[in-house]
């Protein structure tokens, strides 16, 4: 069974790791719904030529979370980004692991200033603070799932009318 069909239920304790969880858990929510049944339709749909369709925006997803899920098991990312060839259901799937496993990781995280986002680029890294990754990573993934929700709005196929981002249900 995939994660995030609905959000968990909230943390007991309020702190910056489980804040960081749960921007990831409401992340999951979206693109779990905003990802959900989607056809042939609305992976080829671009709204112009020059932009990317629905599945190239899903693998930039996906390669999103696979950097959050670094950051949150203290890994660099490695440049140039791996490019796998993943069908549909596969990356859908992986990218919800990459995003259940990177909450879980950051919910006992004591520290994240521990937590830099690194990038290697052959014999060079990068450095990062964690803040990064929240106005990086993370603000670019809730950025384009809306663009998945609005495409396949325009595909006429909506997300199902009874999803409640505010409640997670």
């Amino acid at each position: 069974m995939l994660p995030y069909k609905e959000i968990p239920d909230s943390p007991n304790n309020c702190t910056p790791s489980s804040i960081i969880a749960r921007l990831i858990d409401g992340l999951g929510y979206r693109f779990y719904w905003a990802t959900k049944d989607l056809n042939t339709i609305d992976l080829a749909y671009r709204p112009s030529p020059e932009a990317k369709s629905s599945f190239e925006t899903m693998e930039h997803l996906f390669g999103l979370s696979e950097t959050i899920l670094n950051v949150a098991q203290n890994k660099p990312n490695v440049r140039p980004y791996r490019k796998l060839e993943l069908d549909f259901e596969s990356m859908r799937t992986q990218t919800l692991r990459n995003l259940k496993e990177a909450s879980i990781e950051f919910e006992s995280i004591e520290n994240l200033d521990n937590h830099p986002v690194v990038f290697q680029i052959k014999e060079t890294e990068k450095t990062y603070s964690f803040w990064h990754l929240i106005n990086g990573q993370i603000s670019d993934s809730i950025y384009h799932v809306g663009q998945v929700v609005s495409f396949r709005r325009t595909t006429g196929n909506p997300i199902d009318s009874k999803v409640n981002v505010f409640l997670g249900k």
